[in-house]
Formats: C-alpha cells, structure tokens, sequence
C-alpha cells in the first residue's frame, strides 16, 4: 500500500496522481498493489517535475517496509509543514512552535 500526501502542488501533478491512485481525501492518494519498480518510476516522475513547483510545495510518499524498524518507509520532496522523524523505531510527526 502506497500513500502520498501534497501542499500546494500544481494541476498536472495532482492530475498524474489521479491517475494513478484513489484520492481518499483532497491532496491524500492511496494506492494498493503497486510493486517497488511501479512506485520507484512513480517517484522518478514526481521528482522531475516538482522542481517546476513553486515555493510552498510538498510531497511525502510512504509505503509498508519491512526492512526498516518502524515497518514504514518514506520519502519527501520540499519543506512539509510537519517533519517525519524516527525516534526508537516510532516514526513521529514534528509541527514547528510557532511564538505568539
């Protein structure tokens, strides 16, 4: 199972995406049975275009390892508003502090 969350990515982007999985919720697209090739051409494509995004732009695109201690593997193009980080195994989502 594959799923793959954007921000203020463009049309084509989100097109080729509906394309290709179920969007769940908008800017949210999950996919099953897609194999490690399918989803490594996948994000071959979403790499060349996304450096003709504008600033502001993410993609985060994580699926079921089991090679790796958490059992989820990830990857992110851009500045997501929330960091992914490993911690003991955990994977966690980081938000930034904002000060008032």
């Amino acid at each position: 199972m594959i799923l793959v969350v954007t921000t203020n990515v463009s049309g084509r982007i989100r097109g080729y995406l509906c394309s290709l999985f179920l969007e769940i919720a908008p800017t949210v697209y999950l996919a099953s049975g897609i194999n490690r090739s399918a989803r490594s051409r996948i994000w071959d494509v979403l790499v060349e275009w996304f450096s003709y995004e504008e600033d502001g732009a993410s993609i985060i695109m994580a699926w079921r390892d089991s090679t790796v201690i958490s059992g989820v593997a990830y990857q992110v193009l851009g500045d997501p508003a929330i960091s992914i980080i490993e911690l003991d195994g955990v994977l966690l989502g980081l938000k930034p502090i904002k000060n008032k």
